[in-house]
């Protein structure tokens, strides 16, 4: 059941991506700038879109490496960035998660004062 659904899922963003960067702009906009209008309720796919790459980082969106690998790489299309630097960054992200390296955005007191942090 969970392999159908991820397999689903992966169809429904491909057809998103071929839709907004093929279809709309080669045949839709051209005849009408309101088709632009389109793209707005597809804004809400990009976490979805980034749970199914994550997935495939993971090597959990399928049973057989091969197809996550393939999968990722084509989730990666979809979401306009190379899947090899999205899992490397992704990846270093678990190795220093909660280090000084990774926390860039939390104030520290000793670091720095906090008119600078302001």
């Amino acid at each position: 059941m969970e392999q159908r659904a991820n397999a689903s899922l992966l169809a429904l963003h491909v057809a998103v991506a071929a839709y907004q960067f093929l279809l709309l702009p080669l045949f839709l906009l051209p005849r009408s700038s309101i088709w632009a209008l389109t793209l707005v309720p597809l804004v809400g796919l990009n976490n979805p879109l980034w749970s199914l790459i994550h997935e495939t980082i993971h090597g959990s969106l399928s049973r057989k490496v091969k197809v996550n690998r393939l999968a990722g790489r084509l989730l990666g299309v979809c979401y306009a960035a190379p899947w090899r630097i999205v899992r490397t960054g992704h990846l270093l992200h678990h190795r220093f998660n909660r280090t000084p390296l990774d926390r860039e955005e939390v104030f520290d007191p000793d670091r720095v004062g906090r008119l600078a942090a302001r």
